[in-house]
């Protein structure tokens, strides 16, 4: 009985030492990733002041919607700003209301 029991507790110990290493390892780890992570560099405002934004915009049969969306992109505020309106061989007066609005 005495064996039993020298036998579970070297088990358990070794089990418990293994746990530990896996823990250690693991937060060793965590902290290597933080520290090792690069970091970006301050955003500098005066090199990109205004940049030019383009506004994609999918359409395929959107005739009652697509006059409404694009008055509304075209009154943004943002000045430096391009939309391109990609018509999916839309089968109503999408691409009639597009090119109105293009011009």
């Amino acid at each position: 009985m005495e064996i039993i029991l020298d036998v579970l507790n070297y088990s358990l110990t070794a089990i418990l030492i293994g746990v530990s290493t896996a823990w250690i390892f693991l937060i060793k780890s965590m902290i290597d990733s933080v520290r090792f992570t690069p970091k970006l560099d301050e955003f500098e405002k005066k090199k990109h002041n205004n940049p030019k934004v383009s506004i994609i915009l999918p359409a395929r049969n959107e005739e009652e919607f697509i006059g409404k969306c694009l008055d509304s992109l075209i009154e943004q505020d943002y000045s430096n700003y391009e939309i391109i309106v990609i018509d999916d061989s839309s089968d109503d007066l999408t691409s009639k209301i597009i090119s109105e609005h293009a011009k």
